[in-house]
């Protein structure tokens, strides 16, 4: 520990905030992505529920039989190791069917279809129909699996009831072909576009299928064509029959497609054969979603913003009022932003004046890193991180030691790194690199008394900007037997620190 340390409060300066000096500013950006779980691909063919088939090619089948809880308000639990889970709702006209007419249009109003799918689920789970596809007749000569969006609830049994606002009412099993829907929940990154794609036909009927994403549709089409496929975002209606010589079925299937950008994390899908009598004759098969392009402003918006955070998102949306606007060079500590960490304490002394991240811009105050410690600062703007072009700036500092002693009498000693992230013009590419802040000593060490400066005026550095000023103390890394050794030395302590 130092001797005669000067007392603290917190003051710190800012230095002028600087543009960007090349036009290429926003290609510059992190290599990381965000850390939110996502994957390139999910996929549901409908396979391996066939230990569940009571009819030998097909049967009612609960989804999650491994006790899987699927809810929307955790959307993550749709997706399981590339597998895309779907939850098997009642329609309005099921909810209708099983209730009846007048208890329906009552509790509708009173507590909401979702309500009543969660109370009739809690008496009886619904089930879905799957078995191979040309169980429903030759046309459909596809030996995969497929999915009929239908229930037979005779299994459920008599005598069930619901409870809402402590009264009952009775539920009507009886129905052999209730109308069901899909829904899941993709994991996607906001601005990146995705494609869910299906295989679907009718087995009596010609209703449009029905697809609801909860995105930017971009495009819609069936068989390969968007004839007579209409989009009303966020619905898509795929046609059954009239192609008109367009793009035939394969194996009695036509293929859908529906191209969106997400606008959120995890995004609603819904597949459905509608709210008519026909509605329970709907096939689907082989469900794929497939990232096809990622979001352009990713790292950008990576490094300003925590991923998953509502000013993240609409960065990723591309909302201009929450775009970076420009890269600032300011150099002052902003508590909400956190833009500067204690990464490692190291050992300390009981003296929190000591380490006020604030002090390390001040002449005369001084922050202490802590033996063995090491601390980051990292450049704001406007609320938000930011980086500072570097190139003809010169960063300096000093460690300071009181009475003037050096390292002889008091040794103390640390490293200095800036991270950059650079942009190649040649190849169009980026890259980031960690730099030692050079003193001339051996290992680059800054030690007791010393001052150090760069200014990055080389060429390398004209499509740079400055990210991270990192502090390692070394002091713990001295022997013993090293003149004037200070085993209570709390490490050493960075004043004036400047970007100019």
């Amino acid at each position: 520990m130092k001797l005669n340390r000067l007392s603290t409060d917190a003051n710190y300066t800012k230095s002028n905030t600087l543009s960007f000096p090349f036009s290429k500013a926003l290609t510059i950006s992190a290599l990381c992505l965000p850390t939110l779980a996502t994957a390139d691909t999910f996929v549901q063919d409908f396979s391996g529920f066939h230990n569940q088939f009571q009819n030998g090619n097909w049967g009612m089948v609960d989804l999650t039989p491994n006790n899987t809880v699927l809810s929307h308000d955790n959307p993550e639990t749709y997706t399981q190791n590339g597998r895309l889970l779907f939850a098997a709702h009642l329609t309005s006209a099921s909810l209708n069917q099983i209730l009846g007419n007048t208890q329906y249009q009552y509790l509708s109003q009173a507590v909401g279809d979702n309500e009543l799918r969660r109370l009739i689920n809690e008496q009886c789970e619904t089930r879905l129909e799957i078995g191979i596809a040309s169980r429903k007749g030759a046309v459909f000569s596809d030996s995969d699996y497929s999915a009929a969006l239908r229930a037979d609830l005779s299994y459920c049994g008599p005598n069930k009831r619901i409870s809402v606002g402590g009264e009952l009412y009775a539920l009507n099993f009886n129905a052999n072909q209730t109308p069901v829907l899909l829904r899941t929940f993709i994991p996607t990154i906001p601005g990146a576009k995705y494609n869910v794609s299906f295989d679907y036909q009718r087995a009596s009927g010609n209703q449009n299928v029905i697809v609801k994403v909860n995105g930017k549709i971009t495009s819609g089409t069936a068989n390969g064509s968007a004839h007579k496929v209409l989009v009303n975002e966020p619905r898509i209606d795929f046609p059954v029959n009239g192609y008109d010589g367009y793009a035939p079925k394969v194996n009695g299937m036509n293929k859908a497609s529906a191209v969106f950008v997400a606008n959120r994390t995890y995004t609603p899908v819904v597949i459905s054969g509608g709210n008519h009598s026909d509605a329970s004759q709907l096939l689907v098969q082989n469900v794929k979603v497939a990232k096809l392009a990622d979001n352009p402003n990713t790292d950008m918006c990576n490094l300003f913003f925590p991923a998953g955070s509502p000013q993240f998102n609409q960065c990723m949306s591309g909302n201009p009022s929450h775009m970076p606007s420009n890269w600032g060079c300011d150099m002052y500590i902003d508590d909400a932003v956190g833009n500067f960490t204690v990464n490692k304490p190291g050992q300390r002394v009981d003296e929190a004046w000591r380490y006020e991240p604030r002090n390390i811009f001040h002449q005369k105050r001084f922050y202490a890193v802590g033996k063995g410690g090491v601390s980051s600062f990292r450049m704001t703007k406007s609320g938000q991180f930011s980086f500072c072009p570097i190139y003809g700036k010169t960063l300096s500092m000093e460690e300071f030691t009181s009475n003037n002693w050096d390292y002889e009498r008091y040794p103390e000693q640390g490293l200095i790194k800036v991270r950059l992230y650079c942009l190649d013009e040649n190849t169009q590419t980026r890259y980031t690199q960690w730099e030692f802040l050079e003193t001339g000593e051996d290992n680059n060490y800054l030690l007791t008394n010393r001052k150090v400066s760069k200014t990055f005026n080389d060429d390398q550095y004209k499509n740079c900007a400055l990210d991270i000023i990192r502090f390692f103390d070394k002091t713990h890394l001295i022997p013993p037997t090293q003149s004037g050794y200070a085993p209570n030395s709390d490490g050493y302590e960075i004043r004036n620190l400047k970007l100019q």
